[in-house]
């Protein structure tokens, strides 16, 4: 009996996903919707706004080493001209997906290492950074590096 109830036990926990893999998929969801659909594929403003903290930056750092920096409001401006000009939703050669490489959670902050693609083309490496708020998983800031040649080197 007692040996039917631990198997049980043991069935019932690891059937469960982890508090680890829900957070990463938690994660990954908020990165689907507010960042790759919200700004790039679909321009759904309503997502950008429930995915990125206020306070968000986007830092690019060329070839070179120097570096451009972004806040929410000039991305959402992008995003709210590229709606006007009907640039959405984007053709599937403009289509960007990413490829995870490391989703790293401490607490209530994720670092996240992805290779951003259009099409199937590698354009950058990017390392996202989000924070659990009160409200979920949001975006805080994002640093970037194009791809400077046309073979990738993941």
């Amino acid at each position: 009996m007692i040996k039917s109830l631990f198997s049980l036990i043991l069935i019932t926990v690891l059937s469960f996903p982890s508090f680890a893999q829900y957070e990463e998929e938690a994660i990954k969801e908020v990165i689907l919707e507010a960042y790759v659909n919200g700004v790039y594929n679909e321009g759904v403003l309503r997502n950008i706004k429930l995915g990125f903290s206020e306070k968000f930056q986007a830092f690019e750092i060329d070839k070179d080493g120097n570096m451009s920096v972004q806040n929410l409001e000039q991305w959402k401006a992008e995003v709210e001209k590229r709606i006007k000009d009907g640039k959405y939703p984007v053709s599937a050669t403009e289509k960007v997906s990413l490829r995870y490489h490391n989703v790293d959670i401490f607490r209530n902050m994720a670092h996240v290492k992805i290779t951003f693609l259009i099409g199937n083309q590698t354009y950058a490496r990017e390392v996202l950074t989000l924070y659990k708020s009160p409200k979920g998983w949001l975006i805080l800031t994002k640093t970037f590096q194009k791809q400077t040649s046309s073979k990738s080197k993941d």
